[in-house]
């Protein structure tokens, strides 16, 4: 063994394990090689074994849908602002602020709990709710929605946005591929809804503030061209008079002030009579979610190497690290490594002879 260490045929740095006996990289070889069967073995068995588990995880599809938040066309700034505010968030910059928003309110209850509890087509064809999907129904209803939504939110759903494009991805991660881009495809539709809602709720809100305003300021009208009107009855002849046609423009100027803040309540009290009915999609759908085709889980080729990999490398550590023979000599080691020569030899040779044939 001494000899076998002292080699200048190998300028790598010898290392020494715990038992206290420095190893050079040419007797790790030879340990290898030594033990390459069980290396072997156990490195096959630790495979089929890996196998047998990823083949027996189900496989898991994911569905995607994309929303673009566009706060131009149908939603005001208002609106926004109180939608954000109602899920105590902040708008800053009204596109980015959007696209913080969404992927909040899409994760929230008043999303979640509804599309949860719908009856959606599965791929056997029938209908089913997530709750019922997951064989929840057994249980009573506030633990069943509990559990269906901490395991919607923390393994079905993911929810992403992306700050440059302003798009907002939402993925659904089921084993029924069908059900998971329909709850995905729900997911939009509900979150239409409720912003849809929300802003016909703001409308009716607006509606009675202006009806109010408008009788008000319509009052207020009323009056000043009432006292205009005397005015002109009581003096007639004004032309003479500076004192008397300042005193006119005066109350002609009320009469055109009130007029035209009439009018403008007018206008915006039909605006928002049409914003209180009109029923369009607020939300812009780039992809609705289609059913994948392939599987988004488990990536069983992936877990059975790896396993394989560390399983070889648990192993040989633990032939490395083992005591050597203390009667073994370079001599010993010379002859292995001439074995491993001569099999090395002998498995190129029948390759190449494959290879001709």
């Amino acid at each position: 063994m001494t000899g076998l260490q002292s080699s200048t045929s190998v300028s790598l740095q010898a290392f020494e394990p715990p038992g206290g006996v420095p190893v050079t990289p040419r007797e790790v070889l030879v340990r290898l090689w030594t033990h390459r069967r069980l290396l072997g073995g156990s490195t096959l068995t630790v495979g089929v074994l890996a196998a047998a588990i990823a083949l027996a995880l189900p496989n898991q599809y994911t569905a995607r849908a994309t929303i673009l938040p566009d706060a131009q066309s149908n939603v005001s700034a208002a609106g926004l602002s109180q939608l954000a505010a109602s899920f105590g968030f902040s708008l800053g910059r009204v596109g980015n602020g959007l696209t913080e928003l969404y992927p909040t309110m899409l994760t929230s209850d008043r999303i979640l709990a509804p599309v949860i509890y719908q009856r959606l087509r599965t791929r056997s064809g029938d209908l089913q709710s997530l709750v019922q999907f997951w064989d929840l129904e057994k249980m009573d209803s506030a633990r069943a929605y509990e559990r269906a939504l901490r395991r919607f939110r923390d393994k079905t759903l993911t929810v992403g946005a992306d700050r440059r494009t302003l798009v907002v991805s939402i993925g659904v991660t089921l084993r029924d591929p069908l059900l998971a881009a329909n709850v995905a495809n729900a997911m939009v539709a509900q979150m239409d809804s409720f912003v849809g809602q929300f802003q016909r709720a703001l409308a009716a809100d607006r509606v009675r503030w202006i009806e109010t305003r408008l009788t008000q300021v319509l009052a207020d009208l009323e009056k000043s061209e009432g006292t205009l009107k005397d005015f002109r009855v009581r003096n007639r002849l004004i032309a003479s008079s500076p004192q008397l046609q300042l005193q006119e423009q005066q109350f002609m100027r009320e009469v055109e002030t009130n007029s035209a803040v009439y009018i403008e309540l007018k206008r915006q009290l039909e605006i928002a009579k049409i914003d209180e009915v009109k029923n369009i999609p607020v939300v812009q759908v780039l992809d609705y979610a289609r059913p994948p085709v392939r599987k988004s889980y488990p990536p069983r080729t992936a877990i059975v190497l790896g396993t394989m990999i560390l399983a070889y490398l648990a192993v040989g550590a633990v032939v490395i690290r083992r005591p050597p023979d203390p009667n073994a000599t370079y001599a010993d080691a010379l002859a292995v490594l001439r074995k491993l020569r001569a099999d090395l030899a002998s498995d190129f040779r029948q390759l190449t002879g494959r290879g001709r044939a």
